[in-house]
């Protein structure tokens, strides 16, 4: 199953940005949510991280769920009454616009709250954006897509990525449709070079 799962740490820093422009008292509410750690959600995540999927899951909607429906309840009645293009407004529209996005997080124990790990995953691929003209197709793109997505999946799971693609490259093309699974970086029947973590791949 594939969840479309926004990052809250960019509603978090929308909402910061315009902290510093105003001192009314309509702020006060959202100021207290920044620092308290976004009403204490992420407090909540350090805690969520030693638990299994399944009690993470649990958790999320014991504890982070009220949480959640509380600050949108806030910006819901706090939309109404500020400026759209304001800083305030674009933050608070933001929230509300994404919240069903926002939201999915509560769905899986395996999802993050922010997807921070994810997008330093693909940085060093994005800064080297323009030496790469020979993806100037759909084709070449979704080929590069595919290559980086395995070296990314193989360096989060504690692999040697080169190892790891010349045993994909050697094994795979002869493999029987039931064996895939045996070749997916999480697997505990990959060689011992395949597993063998190096510097920087973590």
């Amino acid at each position: 199953m594939i969840f479309h799962h926004f990052c809250n740490i960019k509603r978090k820093k929308k909402q910061a940005d315009f902290c510093g422009f105003s001192t009314t008292p309509s702020l006060i509410p959202l100021v207290v949510r920044i620092k308290s750690g976004n009403y204490g959600l992420f407090k909540l995540e350090r805690v969520f991280e030693r638990l299994s999927l399944e009690e993470r899951y649990q958790k999320r909607l014991e504890q982070s769920k009220p949480i959640m429906g509380a600050f949108f309840a806030w910006a819901e009645k706090l939309v109404v009454t500020v400026t759209p293009k304001s800083k305030l407004g674009e933050a608070v529209g933001y929230a509300i616009s994404q919240r069903k996005y926002l939201e999915n997080v509560l769905l899986d124990g395996r999802l993050e709250l922010s997807n921070n790990r994810a997008e330093r995953a693909v940085k060093p691929f994005v800064q080297g954006r323009k030496a790469w003209l020979f993806s100037n197709t759909a084709n070449g793109a979704k080929a590069s897509a595919i290559m980086f997505s395995i070296i990314e999946t193989a360096k989060a799971n504690g692999l040697h990525p080169y190892n790891y693609i010349k045993f994909l490259l050697e094994k795979l093309p002869n493999a029987k449709s039931s064996e895939i699974d045996s070749f997916l970086p999480w697997s505990e029947s990959l060689p011992e070079d395949c597993a063998a973590p190096v510097k920087g791949c973590k």
